[in-house]
């Protein structure tokens, strides 16, 4: 829910601050935000599981 609404809001702004006649450059960055924060999501992945941040800590 929380990557899906961060995702829609980037693209909105995205959309406003370029302002891109063509659907083709819409459509690119679109795509482009998405790859992006698809990407940021694996390399976060990777750096947790690298670190142990992932490991589950019951309290005693």
């Amino acid at each position: 829910m929380r990557t899906s609404t961060l995702l829609a809001v980037a693209l909105i702004v995205a959309l406003v601050w370029v302002r891109p006649n063509s659907a083709l450059l819409k459509s690119a960055v679109a795509a482009t935000v998405v790859l992006v924060l698809f990407g940021l999501r694996l390399v976060w992945r990777f750096v947790t599981a690298r670190c142990r941040g992932n490991r589950c800590r019951p309290h005693q």
